[in-house]
């Protein structure tokens, strides 16, 4: 499933991210609410945030007690 990157809801850098997954083929989901907070990229278990701010240390930990992996 292609996922309309071109609206007003993606920033510069998820589109370009969004676009090179979908030239690679790798299945991705976006902007995904995991535990509540909304994640950028989930590819798998790997959860991706591109918003250009520090990391939040206690949603990072969460999501690594459910098995993700936060970049």
């Amino acid at each position: 499933m292609r996922v309309n990157l071109n609206t007003k809801y993606y920033k510069k850098p998820e589109r370009i991210l969004g676009r090179l997954l979908q030239e690679s083929r790798i299945k991705f989901l976006t902007k995904q609410k995991v535990l509540g907070k909304e994640i950028d990229f989930l590819i798998g278990k790997l959860a991706i945030e591109l918003d250009g701010h520090p990391q939040e240390t206690k949603k990072n930990e969460e999501l690594i007690k459910e098995g993700y992996m936060p970049i």
